[in-house]
């Protein structure tokens, strides 16, 4: 009997959920997640951005004005989708601000991603320094995962061309107090011991001589 009532109230919760109110603006509609209704996009803005063109957000978001989309569908979570693959945000919200009579209202509520103030760097020479500035060409750029991952691969392969094939780059941001939404990159390089090759050896060679194979190697020499 006890397991009997505890099912009766897990589908009664259930049924709970499926029509909740939900307020909008001051505004209210039933949304009923069994039965999706089909509104016409009003309008749509953006929030909470200081670089980006509101305009070329919405068109990224695909929430056009004059469509249709069901209530709840998933117009929203691809519009939503559709904004995080760009890497610019640390949180984004899609709500619904109000609803005349078929039509309904969106405000998309972003959270930038941090821009870059300015960078150092540790275990480097000046010059190698300046060097590694030109390749990695930082500026006023968005903080994004594949910045970070692009910059670290660019310095590895600058040393692992000069011989350092274990270097290790270690990149931490800070958030900078002196403006708003800025942090600042410490990269740290750990260039680690230089690999010389030892001898050349050759396998399968039965008509060159070994020096003229070693001449034609003149970029890597044996010690």
């Amino acid at each position: 009997m006890i397991k009997k009532l505890f099912i009766i109230t897990i589908l009664f919760l259930n049924f709970i959920s499926l029509k909740a109110q939900i307020q909008l603006g001051g505004d209210s509609i039933l949304i009923d997640y069994a039965n999706p209704k089909q509104y016409e996009i009003g309008g749509v803005v953006t929030s909470g951005t200081k670089f980006l063109d509101e305009a070329v957000l919405i068109n990224i978001s695909g929430l056009t004005v004059g469509d249709s989309l069901d209530v709840p569908g998933e117009k929203i979570s691809k519009a939503i989708e559709n904004l995080w693959k760009q890497g610019l945000f640390s949180d984004i919200k899609i709500i619904a601000t109000h609803v005349q009579g078929m039509k309904i209202f969106f405000e998309i509520q972003l959270l930038e991603r941090p821009r870059l103030s300015t960078f150092s760097f540790t275990g480097v020479s000046k010059s190698e320094a300046d060097k590694i500035r030109e390749k990695i060409n930082l500026g006023d750029k968005v903080i994004t995962e594949n910045l970070l991952e692009t910059t670290k691969n660019t310095i590895v392969n600058f040393y692992v061309e000069k011989g350092y094939l274990n270097t290790e780059v270690n990149i931490v941001n800070v958030k900078d107090v002196l403006f708003s939404n800025r942090e600042k990159l410490t990269i740290n390089v750990n260039k680690k011991t230089k690999v010389k090759v030892n001898d050349i050896f050759f396998e399968g060679n039965k008509y060159l001589k070994v020096r003229a194979l070693k001449r034609a190697m003149k970029e890597t020499k044996d010690m």
